[in-house]
């Protein structure tokens, strides 16, 4: 299975200044995709699911049928400085593989994969589109570990493989903010997925 490139993200838009005397400031972080001392928060969903493993090796087993649950993940970023901020993310898919006896079809098999992702990731913020203040693009990149459990269901002389272990990942996105705690987002790369979208809030 290719490595996954996975990605985590981050980040809302227009900050609202705390300091509301310093209106001048705050226009100029009303201006930046992402402010110095912003909370980010996102959570979403994507597809096609990457982490899935190969089932060739059950093929001289039987007919396999396999199901997956599309990965959902949750990140959290703090603005670092102007237009880059970093955090965690953590996602969980799953994966299942039923094998049915060709010879005795009422005997099945299966394997049962879940799938959990921690990472650190940081993303940088530049608005593309300037007339639309309510869009905010960026790129960020994440590096963590895959952590893989898989449950057996029969198959006592097959053992499978283990496809945990260091992951990457990167995107390109942008959020869009309904209003000015609350967007959504949409990226586009390679990771755990290679579409992602989701709901984003800002603090």
């Amino acid at each position: 299975m290719k490595k996954v490139f996975l990605c985590s993200f981050l980040i809302l838009f227009i900050g609202f200044s705390i300091d509301a005397s310093a209106k001048g400031k705050k226009r100029k972080k009303a201006r930046q995709a992402c402010s110095q001392g912003q909370i980010f928060v996102q959570l979403g969903g994507g597809f096609p699911s990457l982490n899935n493993p190969t089932v060739d090796d059950l093929k001289p087993y039987g007919t396999i049928k396999t199901i997956y649950h599309p990965p959902l993940y949750g990140s959290f970023g703090y603005g670092v400085i102007d237009n880059l901020d970093a955090g965690l993310l953590v996602a969980y898919s799953s994966f299942a593989a039923t094998v049915t006896d060709v010879t005795d079809p009422v005997y099945t098999q299966g394997l049962n994969y879940s799938f959990i992702t921690v990472g650190a990731r940081a993303a940088y913020h530049l608005r593309l589109v300037k007339s639309l203040k309510n869009l905010d693009t960026y790129a960020n990149v994440m590096v963590g570990y895959k952590i893989s459990k898989v449950t057996k269901v029969g198959f006592d002389f097959f053992e499978p493989k283990n496809t945990g272990g260091f992951a990457y990942a990167f995107n390109v996105g942008a959020n869009y903010m309904f209003i000015p705690n609350v967007g959504i987002f949409a990226e586009v790369g390679y990771g755990i997925t290679i579409v992602n979208a989701g709901i984003t809030v800002k603090f």
